[in-house]
C-alpha cells in the first residue's frame, strides 16, 4: 500500500514539474480524427413517401346463436376422478 501511495505522489510531482517548465510548442500539430480517416463516404438516399392503402371494409358475418348451458352448482363438486393405487414392492 505504501509503494502505491509513493508512486502516485511521485507521478503527481513529476507532472507538476513538467507543466511548470513553461515551454510552448514551436510547431502546430495537425490532429487527424480517427473517425475521419476510417469512415467511408456516405451516399445519401432519398426516401419516397408511399400513399397509404385504402382501408378494407369490415366483413360482418352473422354468427349462429349458441344455446346457453344449464349449470347447476347446488349439487356440489362432482369430479369423476378415481384415486390411483400404487403397488410398491418393499421386500428386499
Amino acid at each position: 500500500m505504501g509503494i502505491a501511495a509513493g508512486v502516485t505522489l511521485g507521478l503527481f510531482f513529476f507532472m507538476s514539474v513538467l507543466i511548470a517548465t513553461g515551454e510552448t510548442l514551436s510547431e502546430r500539430v495537425s490532429v487527424v480524427k480517427v473517425v475521419d480517416a476510417t469512415m467511408p463516404d456516405i451516399e445519401l438516399e432519398v426516401i419516397e413517401e408511399i400513399d397509404k392503402p385504402e382501408p378494407i371494409e369490415e366483413l360482418t358475418e352473422e354468427q349462429p346463436e349458441l344455446q346457453e348451458k344449464q349449470i347447476s352448482l347446488d349439487s356440489g363438486p362432482s369430479l369423476n376422478i378415481e384415486r390411483a393405487t400404487i403397488d410398491i414392492d418393499t421386500g428386499l
